[in-house]
């Protein structure tokens, strides 16, 4: 009895995937979209935008990022964004500027380096823009016992 029902379950099954395949293949769901564009890719509209997107995304450069060296003594709080020539990017992309320094001295929040050695420090910095292209310029901060 057991086997009769498991025999009979296995037709149903394949009788199920056989009917799913035909209605697949000659449906017409299939056949009737190939070589037909997608509803957002046909749209005249997104096709103009993504051209213009393309093209600006082309035709961009890195942001221009211009940054200054100092000589500072022991002890002088540094403010390191200011260091950066302010014509070289937008205030708006303020957010997207990076200063970074491995010295313990350095304050990560602020952007405010207090050296406590005298030595060379090296500050990198990063710009990126809107579209994710970046520059990064590295500079080195001298620090003297006295000005």
């Amino acid at each position: 009895m057991k086997e009769t029902i498991g025999e009979y379950a296995r037709i149903i099954i394949v009788t199920i995937c056989f009917g799913l395949m035909f209605y697949f293949i000659f449906g017409n769901v299939w056949f009737s979209r190939l070589g037909q564009p997608l509803n957002s890719t046909g749209n005249q509209v997104v096709q103009t935008k993504q051209e213009e997107v393309f093209e600006e995304m082309e035709n961009r450069i890195p942001p221009e990022l211009n940054v200054t060296g100092q000589t500072v003594s022991i002890g002088y709080a540094i403010h390191l964004d200011s260091l950066v020539d302010k014509t070289s990017y937008h205030p708006q992309d303020g957010d997207r500027l990076k200063v970074f320094c491995d010295s313990p001295d350095f304050d990560r929040n602020n952007y405010v380096l207090t050296p406590s050695k005298v030595g060379v420090y090296t500050v990198i910095y990063s710009l990126t823009d809107e579209y994710g292209l970046s520059t990064t310029k590295s500079v080195d901060i001298v620090v003297t016992n006295n000005m």
